[in-house]
């Protein structure tokens, strides 16, 4: 079993948003480690050169254009993987956002589970998807394996060889980071997870509030979007279908 003792932990905090810091302190003695503080990259600090983005696709994929905080989201994210693929004292990160509430201590789970054969392992989901149960571990949790992601980043542990995977498929960056990272069946990273999840992300849509998204509002479709682009955004949603229906496929067969 592979043990959880060259973990490093982050979290990911716009420097100026102290609310959202001090929020995730109050409760990270949770982590059951030390917590580093990732000064998230936004669009002021962004370098548009980091990511190959693809506002044509992005906009045939999702319907629109990607905000710039989108970008700057995966960048942070694409980063840490950078570094993580260089780092020698440590085999994973933990990496959360700030926005991240604990039902359970993580260090405690992780050290629990195998990790020998898993790469990527949420701590958090959104959504329901096809799974196979893979360990049983005690309060009544297990470690599954999804045929394809549950959407959400605010907690994930990643290896530094899905980090080096990760980092090459989402810098062709078309989509916000959260889907393309649990894009499993087109990037190869097999993704894990550990239900019931032990992280929920405690944001706000109200803009007034301090726990407000510092993504913003994301629309679905651009103002001036045209008949071939929809059509595009429609045949894309069908593979996509497809695509997600032959990993649960393979995945109740293997």
């Amino acid at each position: 079993m592979a043990k959880a003792d060259r973990i490093k932990a982050f979290v990911i905090n716009v420097e100026k948003n102290t609310f959202r810091r001090e929020h995730f302190f109050s409760q990270a003695d949770q982590v059951g480690m030390a917590v580093e503080v990732f000064s998230a990259i936004t669009p002021d600090t962004l370098d548009e050169n980091f990511l190959t983005y693809d506002e044509k696709q992005a906009r045939r994929f999702t319907g629109r254009a990607m905000m710039q905080t989108e970008k700057a989201c995966a960048a942070s994210h694409i980063t840490l993987w950078d570094q993580l693929a260089e780092d020698p004292e440590a085999d994973y990160y933990l990496i959360m956002e700030d926005d991240a509430v604990f039902s359970a201590n993580l260090a405690d789970i992780l050290n629990e589970t195998d990790l020998q054969e898993i790469g990527f392992l949420k701590l958090s989901g959104k959504k329901q998807r096809p799974q196979k149960k893979m360990q049983s571990l005690s309060g009544g949790r297990q470690c599954v394996r999804f045929a394809y992601g549950p959407l959400d980043t605010a907690a994930y542990l990643i290896s530094r060889q899905a980090a080096k995977t990760l980092a090459g498929y989402c810098r062709q960056l078309f989509a916000p980071i959260d889907i393309m990272m649990d894009r499993s069946y087109a990037h190869g990273v097999a993704v894990f997870g550990i239900l019931p999840y032990p992280v929920f992300a405690d944001f706000d849509v109200d803009t007034a509030s301090p726990l407000s998204s510092d993504i913003g509002t994301r629309y679905k479709f651009a103002d001036d979007i045209t008949v071939g682009e929809r059509i595009c955004v429609r045949l894309n949603r069908i593979f996509g279908s497809v695509q997600r229906s032959l990993a649960a496929y393979r995945l109740n067969k293997g």
